[in-house]
């Protein structure tokens, strides 16, 4: 009709009707549009997925349907009214395409009535088709365990007027701010669990314990009457394994989860015991083996006179030995090692040459010494008896191996000159020795790492 009032010279007339044909077209497709719009088309119940508590499928719940096949049979509900929608709008587009093609609605609707045809067509690039495609996918797999891997990957492409992809990505978001925050509990439960249990069973408890304590107090090498007993090895067992679960729980933060990353970190102090913690659970690591068979227990090798050059009167003993249970080394057996393992005392002998008119002399401040006419004994007899001698003689190194896979320990003990009838000759020396230990999986050849320092309390876990 617009064509033929044109045709007849008519144009006043034509852009009169054409005006009129426009409008009513319009008014039909914001009539359709509001419908559309009030359909609140697959927007859920709890946007942001607040009443899921890690349990169970996020989507089946907030979509409210019993399981996946409700969801499923929900999905294909929603996706048939989109598609009746898109079909009664095709006529009016078709008229407004060439009257009004540049207004915001029609652009709208065309962009909604392609991405269907390209659903219909399974081509992989129709939002709705990936908005269907997370739904049905996410609905039977995504849960708890997974969800900040799976969303953390999530695409944030969209088109102009993608309705369908808004929705994705709003549910993808709310999902992922979700399960942050439920991680984020957990994490802090953990940490939680985990510090109470270390505070209460090996905080100030050898070998966790300032180095200080260690071989003071007592003729056992252990603590004294004021501090507590060492660690029980169930205790340790019972505490590493908790370290392992909030282990697992801080390392969930994915570095492709953006903005969730941010919200996923933790307290500085947190991280730094955590940091000093992973290499103590390495070195106790071959205390309980998890291979069957493997023995619980660590290979000891011993390095006699280590540092000669800082010595002090160590070329007097002619007797070096280090025993443990019923095996010893002595200075000859270069190449060995003994076995050691929780419960088994450690001590070290050496005894100066008779001939020598030097004699040790007992020291108050070492309990753990003693002596026996030229012999000094250090006796270290707790059930961490190994880590008690390296914590209380290690010495540090000039030139020492970064890694921590050797350490030097020192001795120090006051020596006499005396005269065959027993009499004191002049002042007063000290002898200083030296020897290395390096410690290895019991029948294993990798040395462990010693580290710098043992943890003497956890910490609560505050954010500033």
């Amino acid at each position: 009709m617009v064509a033929l009032l044109n045709e007849l010279g008519s144009a006043d007339a034509a852009a009169t009707l054409k005006s009129i044909i426009s409008r009513d077209i319009m008014t039909r497709l914001k009539l359709l549009d509001d419908g559309f719009h009030q359909a609140n088309l697959f927007l859920p119940r709890d946007p942001e997925f607040r009443a899921w508590s890690g349990v169970g499928s996020p989507l089946v719940q907030v979509y409210e349907a019993s399981d996946a096949t409700g969801l499923a049979a929900y999905v294909a509900q929603q996706v048939a009214y989109i598609e009746n929608a898109t079909k009664e709008a095709e006529p009016l587009l078709q008229i407004l395409s060439s009257l009004q093609p540049n207004h915001p609605l029609v652009q709208k609707w065309a962009g909604l009535s392609a991405d269907v045809a390209r659903n219909k067509l399974k081509s992989p690039t129709s939002s709705l088709g990936g908005l269907v495609q997370f739904l049905l996918s996410a609905g039977t797999d995504l849960e708890y365990g997974n969800c900040i891997d799976r969303l953390s990957k999530v695409s944030t492409s969209r088109r102009s007027f993608d309705m369908f992809a808004d929705r994705l990505q709003s549910l993808q978001s709310g999902l992922l701010s979700r399960c942050v925050a439920l991680k984020d509990q957990e994490r802090k439960q953990s940490w939680a669990q985990f510090s109470s249990l270390f505070n209460r069973d090996l905080s100030g408890r050898a070998p966790f314990k300032a180095s200080s304590l260690i071989g003071a107090g007592s003729s056992s090498g252990g603590a004294s009457r004021l501090d507590f007993p060492p660690a029980d090895l169930d205790d340790v067992a019972a505490t590493l394994n908790q370290f392992d679960r909030v282990q697992k729980a801080l390392s969930e933060v994915s570095p492709s989860s953006g903005g969730a990353k941010s919200q996923m970190a933790y307290p500085p102090h947190i991280r730094k015991f955590e940091e000093q913690f992973v290499r103590v659970r390495q070195l106790l690591a071959p205390l309980f083996p998890t291979e069957p068979g493997a023995p619980a227990g660590y290979d000891v090798s011993v390095d006699f006179r280590a540092n000669i050059s800082d010595e002090k009167e160590g070329g007097r003993i002619i007797d070096w030995s280090i025993s443990t249970g019923n095996q010893t080394l002595r200075l000859k057996d270069s190449g060995k090692s003994l076995f050691w393992e929780p419960g088994m005392p450690i001590v070290l002998s050496l005894r100066i040459a008779k001939d020598s008119p030097l004699k040790p002399k007992a020291d108050a401040r070492q309990a753990v010494m003693s002596i026996e006419d030229k012999a000094v004994t250090y006796r270290y007899t707790d059930p961490w008896a190994l880590f008690s001698i390296l914590t209380a003689h290690r010495e540090a190194e000039r030139n020492a191996r970064l890694d921590g896979r050797a350490q030097l320990l020192r001795f120090e003990f006051p020596l006499l000159a005396q005269t065959d009838d027993g009499k004191t000759m002049g002042n007063e020396t000290q002898a200083r020795v030296f020897i290395r230990l390096a410690i290895s999986p019991a029948g294993k050849k990798t040395l462990l790492a010693w580290p710098a320092s043992f943890p003497t309390k956890a910490p609560e876990w505050t954010m500033p």
